[in-house]
Protein backbone atom coordinates (compact mmCIF):
# COMPACT_ATOMS: atom_id res chain seq x y z
CA UNK A 1 0.00 0.00 0.00
CA UNK A 2 2.91 2.55 0.59
CA UNK A 3 4.30 2.12 -2.80
CA UNK A 4 1.47 1.96 -5.27
CA UNK A 5 1.77 4.54 -7.78
CA UNK A 6 0.54 8.02 -5.77
CA UNK A 7 0.05 11.04 -7.66
CA UNK A 8 2.60 12.91 -5.79
CA UNK A 9 6.01 11.49 -4.45
CA UNK A 10 5.81 13.84 -1.17
CA UNK A 11 2.64 11.83 -0.22
CA UNK A 12 4.94 8.38 -0.08
CA UNK A 13 5.56 7.15 3.26
CA UNK A 14 9.39 6.86 2.75
CA UNK A 15 10.67 9.78 0.25
CA UNK A 16 14.14 8.31 -0.90
CA UNK A 17 15.20 7.18 -4.29
CA UNK A 18 13.89 3.55 -4.68
CA UNK A 19 10.55 4.61 -3.39
CA UNK A 20 10.46 7.80 -6.05
CA UNK A 21 11.65 5.41 -8.85
CA UNK A 22 9.45 2.51 -8.20
CA UNK A 23 6.28 4.95 -7.87
CA UNK A 24 7.03 6.61 -11.05
CA UNK A 25 7.31 3.63 -12.65
CA UNK A 26 4.18 2.08 -11.31
CA UNK A 27 2.97 5.26 -12.33
CA UNK A 28 3.80 4.74 -15.87
CA UNK A 29 4.13 1.15 -16.20
CA UNK A 30 1.05 -0.20 -15.25
CA UNK A 31 -1.37 3.02 -14.86
CA UNK A 32 0.43 4.60 -18.25
CA UNK A 33 0.72 8.14 -16.43
CA UNK A 34 3.46 10.00 -17.65
CA UNK A 35 2.69 13.12 -15.45
CA UNK A 36 3.08 12.99 -11.29
CA UNK A 37 3.63 15.73 -8.86
CA UNK A 38 6.31 16.12 -6.78
CA UNK A 39 5.07 18.95 -4.08
CA UNK A 40 4.32 22.02 -6.53
CA UNK A 41 6.57 20.30 -9.16
CA UNK A 42 5.66 18.53 -12.35
CA UNK A 43 7.17 15.43 -13.03
CA UNK A 44 7.08 14.17 -16.99
CA UNK A 45 8.24 10.62 -18.37
CA UNK A 46 8.71 11.09 -22.32
CA UNK A 47 7.09 7.95 -23.31
CA UNK A 48 8.15 8.59 -27.07
CA UNK A 49 4.35 8.03 -28.14
CA UNK A 50 1.83 10.39 -28.75
CA UNK A 51 -1.19 10.58 -26.13
CA UNK A 52 -4.40 11.26 -26.48
CA UNK A 53 -4.32 13.55 -23.41
CA UNK A 54 -4.01 17.03 -24.96
CA UNK A 55 -7.29 17.64 -26.56
CA UNK A 56 -9.59 19.97 -25.79
CA UNK A 57 -12.17 17.82 -23.28
CA UNK A 58 -8.84 17.80 -21.30
CA UNK A 59 -8.41 21.32 -21.64
CA UNK A 60 -11.80 21.89 -20.46
CA UNK A 61 -11.85 19.24 -17.66
CA UNK A 62 -8.95 20.93 -15.94
CA UNK A 63 -10.03 24.35 -16.56
CA UNK A 64 -11.39 26.61 -12.99
CA UNK A 65 -9.26 23.32 -11.22
CA UNK A 66 -6.82 23.11 -8.77
CA UNK A 67 -4.15 21.31 -9.28
CA UNK A 68 -4.35 18.23 -6.83
CA UNK A 69 -7.84 18.10 -7.66
CA UNK A 70 -7.00 15.60 -10.90
CA UNK A 71 -4.68 13.36 -11.91
CA UNK A 72 -1.35 15.25 -12.53
CA UNK A 73 -1.35 16.96 -15.88
CA UNK A 74 0.99 19.71 -17.73
CA UNK A 75 -2.87 21.19 -17.65
CA UNK A 76 -3.13 21.41 -14.19
CA UNK A 77 0.19 23.74 -14.02
CA UNK A 78 -0.94 25.92 -16.29
CA UNK A 79 -4.10 26.50 -14.71
CA UNK A 80 -2.73 27.08 -11.81
CA UNK A 81 -0.19 29.59 -12.89
CA UNK A 82 -2.87 31.47 -14.84
CA UNK A 83 -5.08 31.58 -11.65
CA UNK A 84 -2.17 32.71 -9.81
CA UNK A 85 -1.20 35.41 -12.61
CA UNK A 86 -4.87 36.67 -12.85
CA UNK A 87 -4.64 37.05 -8.76
CA UNK A 88 -1.66 38.91 -8.69
CA UNK A 89 -1.02 40.85 -11.97
CA UNK A 90 0.77 43.67 -12.15
CA UNK A 91 -0.45 44.10 -15.91
CA UNK A 92 -2.37 46.44 -17.31
CA UNK A 93 -5.54 45.13 -17.68
CA UNK A 94 -8.34 45.50 -19.98
CA UNK A 95 -5.91 44.94 -23.05
CA UNK A 96 -6.36 41.34 -23.41
CA UNK A 97 -2.46 40.70 -23.70
CA UNK A 98 -2.91 38.01 -20.82
CA UNK A 99 -6.09 36.61 -22.43
CA UNK A 100 -4.84 36.10 -25.85
CA UNK A 101 -1.22 34.59 -24.83
CA UNK A 102 -2.97 31.80 -23.24
CA UNK A 103 -5.45 31.72 -25.41
CA UNK A 104 -2.86 31.05 -28.15
CA UNK A 105 -0.91 28.55 -25.79
CA UNK A 106 -3.75 26.06 -25.11
CA UNK A 107 -4.16 26.11 -28.59
CA UNK A 108 -1.10 25.52 -30.09
CA UNK A 109 -0.52 22.35 -27.46
CA UNK A 110 -3.94 20.80 -28.73
CA UNK A 111 -3.22 21.12 -32.13
CA UNK A 112 -1.30 18.30 -33.60
CA UNK A 113 0.21 19.33 -36.56
CA UNK A 114 2.67 16.80 -38.77
CA UNK A 115 5.14 19.07 -37.67
CA UNK A 116 5.24 18.29 -34.46
CA UNK A 117 6.39 15.03 -34.64
CA UNK A 118 9.71 15.55 -36.69
CA UNK A 119 10.22 18.49 -33.99
CA UNK A 120 9.96 16.43 -31.08
CA UNK A 121 12.31 13.33 -32.89
CA UNK A 122 15.11 16.08 -33.44
CA UNK A 123 14.63 17.83 -29.61
CA UNK A 124 14.06 14.54 -27.65
CA UNK A 125 17.12 12.05 -28.77
CA UNK A 126 15.77 8.25 -27.55
CA UNK A 127 17.87 7.01 -24.67
CA UNK A 128 17.63 3.34 -25.53
CA UNK A 129 16.90 1.37 -27.85
CA UNK A 130 14.07 -0.25 -26.73
CA UNK A 131 10.41 0.10 -28.01
CA UNK A 132 7.89 2.44 -26.12
CA UNK A 133 5.50 0.37 -23.54
CA UNK A 134 2.56 -0.16 -25.58
CA UNK A 135 -0.61 2.20 -23.52
CA UNK A 136 -2.73 -0.22 -21.04
CA UNK A 137 -6.62 0.54 -21.66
Amino acid sequence: DILIGKNDLTSLSYLHEPAVLYNLQVRFCNQYAIYTYCGIVLVAINPYTELPIYDTDTIHAYRGQAMGDLDPHIFAVAEEAYTKMERTSSLVTGVGKTRRMVDWTRIRITTNGVNQRSRRNRSSPRLHPHPPPTPRP
